[in-house]
């Protein structure tokens, strides 16, 4: 079990099943814990929080396509995490903004729905194998956050990312809108990536507004 920090209030809750807890008696072994912390001196003593333009030293075609991200979503009562490498940034609407696309059946698509923000994070190397593991099973199924040895920090904001990350993403949604089959001008991409073999159904596209921009 890890701290923020030393902190006067402090909420504890448990990720392997997604119920707030009133005591520390009798809790079954395997359990994460996570204290989210109210006091903003508490959250800046692990990430510095920066404006979007820290961005423009990343190279988005290749944290995202290559070294894939993590999408979380949810808050203190419940989160839920899972592996991306489609999306990307931009500039629309005189805001900075990140666009992500999550199939209808995964279990973050309802957080998202659920909730006005989300975050985006992004690790070195040495988390490959945890990216992985949160990209190929469920967190209806599994405490995969723990699996992949991840600890929950809530940002100041209350948005929930990983002490892990190098860089983390406060995401405000702005707008959605479904995909369907005949927006496919090549129909080929509809044949090869919704078909049986991938499963899922068509994409949600989430564009969100960059409002922070956290690093470790």
């Amino acid at each position: 079990m890890r701290r923020l920090t030393d902190v006067f209030s402090m909420k504890m809750i448990t990720f392997a099943h997604g119920k707030r807890l009133h005591n520390m008696a009798g809790l079954p072994q395997g359990c994460s814990f996570l204290f989210f912390s109210h006091q903003r001196q508490a959250f800046k003593t692990h990430m510095e929080k920066h404006d979007y333009s820290v961005l423009g030293s990343e190279d988005e075609f290749k944290i995202i396509g290559k070294e894939w991200m993590l999408v979380t979503a949810g808050g203190a009562d419940e989160v839920n995490t899972m592996t991306a490498s489609w999306g990307g940034m931009g500039w629309l609407w005189n805001k900075p903004v990140a666009f992500v696309f999550i199939r209808p059946e995964r279990y973050t698509h309802g957080l998202i729905e659920s909730n006005d923000r989300f975050s985006l994070s992004f690790y070195t190397e040495d988390y490959k194998r945890a990216l992985q593991l949160c990209g190929s099973v469920s967190g209806r199924d599994h405490d995969k956050i723990r699996e992949a040895g991840l600890t929950p920090v809530s940002l100041d904001n209350g948005v929930v990312t990983f002490r892990e990350a190098r860089l983390s993403i406060s995401c405000r949604k702005l707008f959605k809108t479904e995909m369907t089959e005949c927006d496919f001008i090549d129909k080929d991409i509809l044949a090869r990536w919704y078909n049986e073999k991938p499963g899922g159904g068509l994409h949600t596209i989430y564009i969100a507004e960059i409002e922070s921009v956290y690093t470790d």
